[in-house]
């Protein structure tokens, strides 16, 4: 199968099985969103793939040492603006149930970063931990 047929058929795919609403993408005729499905994959180095698995280690420790500082500024022991800029704009149901003893010191079992490969080497742009698109990449595998 020539790689421009291999897209269009994951486009479709994706589009019968409705993960994404077919309106969000820029290609009316298209049914999938605004993803770009390329026919020839991004190879990385080993070297890259080694940085990638130590770069999970060290986001794990980041988001241990971003609660204990969240917690710590929520008692008054740290700046008051870590715990604000972070609550900003969460509904108040959710600050009080994210404050729930049974939730503190939890981390998130998922971590998703949104990566930039410069020529200075990887750069985090945005930390998600919420599954979202676990989905998303199951389909991909079966497709």
């Amino acid at each position: 199968m020539h790689t421009i047929e291999a897209c269009q058929r994951i486009d479709a795919a994706l589009g019968h099985a409705r993960i994404i609403r077919p309106q969000a993408r820029p290609n009316p005729a298209a049914l999938f969103a605004s993803f770009r499905i390329s026919p020839i994959p991004y190879f990385i180095t080993q070297r890259q793939a080694q940085e990638l698995q130590q770069m999970g280690q060290h986001l794990h420790k980041f988001y241990i040492a971003m609660d204990k500082l969240y917690q710590l500024s929520k008692r008054g022991e740290a700046p008051p603006f870590v715990a604000r800029h972070l609550d900003a704009g969460k509904p108040d149901w959710l600050l009080t149930l994210a404050q729930a003893d049974a939730y503190k010191d939890q981390i998130p079992v998922i971590i998703r970063p949104d990566l930039l490969l410069t020529a200075a080497g990887w750069r985090a742009t945005e930390l998600d931990s919420v599954p979202g698109s676990m989905g998303l990449l199951g389909f991909f595998e079966q497709v």
